[in-house]
């Protein structure tokens, strides 16, 4: 994962609705108006957010009807896992140096 990525994936998990959205999303899949009425926002800020989350790679969308569905892509969050997972390493090889 380059350093652009990283920076996306993690400023799009920096939000606690954009948390919230990608928890719901682990459940089932979801659209802008069902995040709207879950966060008492505005549509147009639910589309916000998953817009950020689109860009970072984190979901997808597509539409289906007059809907558009939110799905997540769980490799994104092995990726976040495995950075996760190399920076525990890091911090505990510190201890015994």
């Amino acid at each position: 994962m380059n350093t652009n990525q990283e920076d996306l994936l993690f400023k799009a998990m920096k939000s606690p609705i954009r948390r919230g959205i990608v928890s719901t999303l682990l459940r089932h899949n979801s659209s802008a108006a069902v995040f709207a009425a879950e966060y008492d926002i505005g549509v147009a800020a639910a589309m916000k957010h998953l817009k950020i989350l689109e860009e970072a790679r984190i979901i997808t969308r597509s539409k289906e009807g007059r809907t558009v569905v939110c799905r997540l892509n769980t490799g994104r969050l092995k990726d976040l896992r495995d950075w996760q997972d190399l920076v525990e390493v890091d911090w505990m090889d510190s201890f015994l140096l």
